[in-house]
């Protein structure tokens, strides 16, 4: 129903775009190509940035194109001046304006430019294409993953040049309150980058140990071009950058439109934008030609740990030099041959082991490909935005439960895009209600748990934070809304693909109007995961505070019902002293 009525206004709006500004155009598409350039949606401007526009920002897009116009028209300095600093917006006019006062193109024109020629000549386009970075989830602005852009082609002298160019938040502060309040309310600094691309990779894959997802983009020789001016224009521009609002994949999603114009109508379903709902899109509407993975080689070895042989997981680097071992571990299977491949990579960048080793390692499992049929990847993920439907039982008493979490998973969805059991909520609001009240029983701003396993060649931590709102105090009986903030750390040994067992090791603080105190929670659980299909996690922790200790412990069972909803039934014990709270959930989770 959204989308119908969208679909109907903008071309409302197109019709008195035409008849109003007196302009004939070529076609409707150009009206649409328009307010792309002007990164013009939803009845409103998304950059306001004034330097964006020719004297600050204007109403509409027709206000800005009468300024164009005008402007153009008058074949002068300040003409040229325009042409160097929006070239697609002036080849927009010239191929597309039909009844005007006719530019004098031997005047004004883009040869008269010489920041615009060096720029062309130094990024060709003959290729474009999306590119994913898994999530980082040590960072703020990284921990849904990141999309970007790569530019490739070949100049003047046949050299290929590739370039990636990125919209990014440059953080300021590592205070998490001002970091909350800036990257969802008031905005923060965003950049635009234009980078060499091998640079990019290097610091995503090698740096950042992440694994990279390419995807070529179907699209002609005229939009690659006009998409490589309009990144021209934007060069000097600050907009700011909101994490809900106007983000990476958001930035990302408007620019392609200009390649797709298809992404305006889907654009419009989400409550949310992210990296991966990119991706999804763009393989719906099959604007994707290719794709190439780099896989960092820590997180390929973790998809293949539990499979390999036991002499395999004791593999030192002088055995890489010496060789005999490791091309015999090789033929057990195709599991071993996975690990140590990448295995070999690990500790070649660590200089653990010589060039001559490294190389004829790499040329014993050389026939081994990088996308392997079980590597996670964006497109598994299940849709961003959940809400769920539930009753709840607490000591006999009933009430119906509801709630919206606008972006991210928790560790009972589907972990088929990650390499690592995680879990990551952002905004998730739980209500419960029944005919006597409602109540907010959670607010979390942001939490996360990275379930890290342990492997015998990389040292891994298990971490966990959390910043919100809830009624989890365990000492009070009257379960006061409380502000609650914790930070753990711990260790994850995965027993086989189906079974991990961790530990994390919580301190945080809980705040109300009646109490505020310190506490230490030390916690441990099993994880189980059927592929996905059904998914399981009993933990339990103790909480101390001083000489008080209460404790807590709950089991979640998650099933697939299809891949936008499952059912989760929760059942925890929390006791305290004397006191004891008995709760049973059952609810429906949709994933939209």
């Amino acid at each position: 129903m959204i989308s119908f009525f969208r679909v109907k206004v903008v071309s409302i709006t197109a019709l008195i775009f035409i008849f109003n500004c007196g302009y004939l155009f070529a076609d409707q598409n150009s009206i649409d190509d328009w307010q792309r350039l002007l990164h013009f949606h939803s009845d409103k401007f998304q950059i306001l940035d004034k330097s964006f526009f020719i004297d600050g920002i204007p109403s509409n897009p027709k206000q800005e194109l009468d300024k164009t116009i005008s402007l153009l028209n008058n074949n002068d300095r300040k003409s040229q001046d325009f042409a160097c600093k929006f070239p697609a917006r002036f080849n927009w006019v010239v191929n597309n304006i039909e009844t005007f006062n006719t530019i004098n193109l031997e005047q004004v024109n883009l040869s008269f430019c010489p920041h615009y020629q060096e720029y062309i000549q130094k990024v060709p386009v003959d290729e474009i294409s999306l590119v994913f970075a898994a999530e980082n989830i040590t960072s703020p602005m990284s921990m849904m993953g990141h999309v970007f852009i790569m530019i490739s082609g070949y100049d003047e002298d046949s050299i290929q040049r590739q370039h990636a160019f990125s919209y990014f938040a440059v953080i300021n502060s590592f205070n998490p309150f001002l970091f909350i309040t800036e990257s969802i309310l008031t905005g923060q600094e965003g950049k635009f980058g234009l980078t060499p691309y091998q640079t990019t990779l290097f610091n995503y894959t090698q740096k950042e140990g992440r694994s990279v997802w390419e995807y070529r983009l179907k699209s002609s020789e005229k939009s690659n071009s006009q998409l490589r001016d309009h990144i021209f224009e934007l060069k000097d521009i600050q907009p700011d950058y909101l994490f809900t609002q106007y983000n990476c994949a958001t930035f990302i999603y408007d620019l392609l439109k200009l390649l797709n114009p298809e992404l305006e109508i889907r654009g419009s379903k989400h409550l949310w934008i992210t990296p991966r709902d990119l991706v999804k899109d763009l393989i719906k509407i099959d604007a994707l030609d290719k794709q190439t993975i780099f896989i960092n080689p820590v997180q390929a070895m973790k998809l293949v740990k539990t499979d390999i042989h036991k002499n395999t997981r004791n593999l030192k680097p002088i055995d890489f030099i010496n060789n005999y071992q490791v091309k015999k571990l090789t033929e057990k299977s195709v599991y071993d041959k996975i690990y140590i491949r990448h295995l070999n990579q690990v500790f070649y960048d660590k200089n653990l082991t010589t060039v001559q080793a490294f190389e004829k390692i790499n040329k014993l499992t050389n026939d081994i490909e990088d996308d392997y049929f079980f590597i996670p990847g964006p497109e598994k993920a299940s849709n961003d935005t959940q809400a769920s439907l539930g009753i709840k039982n607490v000591n006999q008493r009933k009430f119906g439960t509801i709630s919206l979490m606008p972006a991210s998973h928790t560790q009972l969805d589907s972990s088929a895009a990650f390499f690592t059991e995680n879990e990551l909520k952002l905004g998730e609001l739980l209500i419960s209600f029944n005919e006597n009240t409602i109540l907010i029983d959670e607010l979390t701003l942001y939490s996360v748990k990275n379930f890290n396993t342990l492997d015998p060649h990389v040292k891994n931590l298990t971490w966990g934070w959390n910043l919100g709102l809830n009624r989890k105090e365990p000492f009070e009986n009257n379960k006061t809304l409380s502000f609650n903030t914790e930070f753990g750390m711990g260790a994850t040994v995965e027993i086989n693909n189906i079974l991990q067992i961790y530990n994390l090791n919580y301190i945080g603080t809980y705040f109300n109007q009646y109490t505020k105190y310190p506490y230490f929670k030390p916690e441990v659980g099993l994880l189980l995961n059927f592929n996905n299909k059904l998914k399981a996690n009993i933990h339990t922790n103790n909480t101390y505070k001083k000489s008080n200790q209460a404790n807590y412990t709950q089991l979640s069972i998650s099933i697939e019902i299809n891949k936008n909803y499952r059912a989760v039934i929760q059942s925890s014990i929390n006791k305290n002293g004397l006191t004891e709270t008995k709760t049973t959930e059952l609810k429906v989770v949709h994933y939209f």
